[in-house]
């Protein structure tokens, strides 16, 4: 879409609120909880496209004139597959990687500079790496990276725009369930995910 001249992907408006949940999860539960979230919306959006992806390819009643136009429109969706199961993983782990890192470095203070910079560095993994794959081949490179970078510049203004409401929802939600957990001395490999024993200190109201 266009917007005062500059060129987003319809994911940009959409893409922030997955963040907004993220950085919640991290600042309230911990990396690991986060790692286990973003593990869930890796699995449902690959159910999503692949069922999207084989329905358009179903035969459909030759009376039906809309079917060539669905076959088109889900067709290409395999680009969005394989873009998001690589962009997507660096681009959240990162982001609650570092946010866990610099909340136990930085005491849990310079929440906003926290949030701002963990946002800016992975939403710019995130469109510089899946919109490249999205649209190889379809735009010209010129576009794209245009695209890379209006979408970017729309997802920072949005943080700078909400994160004091980010801020009030995650206190909210750690006042609500008395958790405040540092990842002091985490092991942040994905096999330790489900670990018992890989869980961060809860420093709630110290």
């Amino acid at each position: 879409m266009s917007i005062f001249g500059f060129h987003i992907a319809m994911s940009g408006p959409l893409f922030p609120f997955s963040f907004i949940l993220l950085i919640v999860i991290t600042e309230t539960y911990g990396y690991r909880e986060t790692g286990r979230a973003i593990l869930i919306i890796l699995l449902s959006q690959n159910i999503l496209l692949i069922l999207l992806s084989i329905t358009a390819r179903l035969p459909s009643p030759p009376n039906i004139p809309l079917s060539h136009e669905y076959y088109s429109l889900f067709s290409g969706v395999w680009r969005i597959l394989i873009s998001g199961n690589i962009a997507i993983p660096i681009a959240f782990f990162f982001n609650s990687l570092l946010n866990s890192k610099l909340k136990v470095y930085l005491k849990g203070t310079k929440w906003v500079v926290r949030f701002l910079l963990t946002n800016a560095l992975s939403k710019g993994l995130l469109v510089f790496i899946s919109y490249p794959i999205n649209f190889f081949g379809v735009l010209p490179i010129k576009t794209v990276l245009h695209i890379c970078l209006d979408t970017w510049l729309f997802k920072i203004v949005f943080c700078i725009l909400t994160v004091w409401l980010i801020r009030l929802i995650s206190e909210i939600s750690s006042k609500v369930d008395s958790t405040d957990i540092y990842d002091i001395n985490a092991n942040y490999s994905l096999l330790q995910l489900y670990s018992p024993k890989n869980s961060g200190m809860n420093l709630y109201g110290r």
